[in-house]
């Protein structure tokens, strides 16, 4: 049994970081609808992360790292995709 849920997270932990990087596409829109939908939807899946990872540390899974690794570069990239302040003549932002 801890042989299918140690895959069953890596694999829940490979397909929340895949599709939270596919999130990011959307969070680069210039419709500020759909940039806030992929801003949205990127939170959750970092929440789900976090949710794999209370799972994995709950029945003492070795690929806890992976879970840890794999939300740190999402939210690496959450913050990557921040759009940048945009500064005046004057130097006011």
């Amino acid at each position: 049994m801890v042989l299918s849920l140690q895959f069953a997270i890596i694999a829940l932990s490979v397909a929340g970081f895949l599709s939270g990087t596919c999130t990011s596409a959307l969070a680069r829109s210039q419709h500020p609808r759909i940039s806030q939908w992929g801003r949205c939807l990127s939170f959750g899946i970092l929440v789900g992360l976090g949710l794999v990872g209370v799972c994995a540390a709950c029945y003492c899974i070795r690929s806890l790292a992976v879970v840890g690794i794999l939300a740190g570069l999402l939210v690496v990239a959450m913050v990557w995709d921040a759009p940048a302040p945009r500064f005046e003549a004057n130097g006011r932002v």
